[in-house]
């Protein structure tokens, strides 16, 4: 069964909703209150999501990176979403009006792939986690950790580039204690530099090489990950992350 969107299967996309720019705009500029008073932020290379569909890869060291990312970033991202997320019904109107996309995380998410294809090709930021999982200590891909192949697969069928982003201190943002007013809890989102793509051959007879295409590509976004990481760390030091299966730390940030 092909996930590639088509005139057929338009009707097995997520539609978006026609609330969502006002709500995200609504919901956008809620958050950033407590932001303003508890939260000391750092937005590092954000000049590249000034425009064009893309696929934003993001690091997941905890469960607040795609809040944090939205609230910095200006341009409005669609995330795909776990669809555990989705199974309240205050829950499922928040998301749907923010236009996310649920996404299966067992088996082959067909609709969320289409959905992400066509929104990317539209011209839309689409907000995925490519290790598919909280990643902290040496499972991270900050540390050259797995990531699975949807991004990728993604990237190439919608032909837009992939922008890594490394978040380093919303893990730490879990704790009440860091939404203390005035404490300044400390938050780095550092982008980079646009991943193309290589050029995208349909059929079955391509598919061996659509493979190695996709197997290049995430070995690339792999080392571009921990040269991002590399790359903070020498601006804002960053303790090395201590495996969560020996002390279950995460990482403790330091001023310079």
């Amino acid at each position: 069964m092909s996930v590639l969107p088509s005139h057929k299967s338009r009707r097995k996309l997520v539609p978006p909703a026609p609330w969502a720019p006002g709500c995200y705009r609504f919901v956008r500029r809620l958050c950033q209150i407590p932001f303003l008073f508890c939260v000391k932020p750092v937005l590092i290379n954000a000049e590249v999501l000034d425009g064009g569909g893309c696929v934003l890869a993001c690091t997941h060291m905890g469960h607040l990176e795609a809040a944090c990312v939205s609230v910095l970033v200006r341009r409005r991202i669609d995330w795909m979403v776990r669809t555990e997320l989705f199974h309240s019904a205050l829950g499922a109107w928040i998301l749907r009006a923010l236009d996310a996309i649920p996404l299966q995380r067992y088996g082959v998410p067909v609709r969320a792939l289409r959905t992400a294809i066509a929104r990317a090709k539209a011209g839309r930021a689409v907000g995925m986690f490519p290790e598919g999982r909280v990643a902290i200590g040496p499972d991270s891909v900050c540390h050259g950790g797995a990531i699975r192949p949807g991004v990728c697969f993604i990237s190439i069928v919608a032909q837009v580039p992939i922008v890594p982003v490394v978040v380093v201190g919303a893990e730490q943002l879990h704790n009440w204690r860091a939404w203390t007013p005035f404490r300044g809890s400390r938050l780095w989102v550092i982008l980079g530099r646009p991943l193309m793509p290589p050029a995208y051959t349909p059929g079955l007879a391509a598919a061996a090489s659509r493979r190695e295409q996709r197997a290049e590509l995430s070995a690339e976004l792999q080392h571009r990950f921990v040269k991002l990481y590399a790359e903070l760390r020498a601006r804002h030091p960053v303790d090395e992350m201590s495996s969560p299966k020996n002390s279950g730390h995460l990482p403790v940030l330091h001023e310079r």
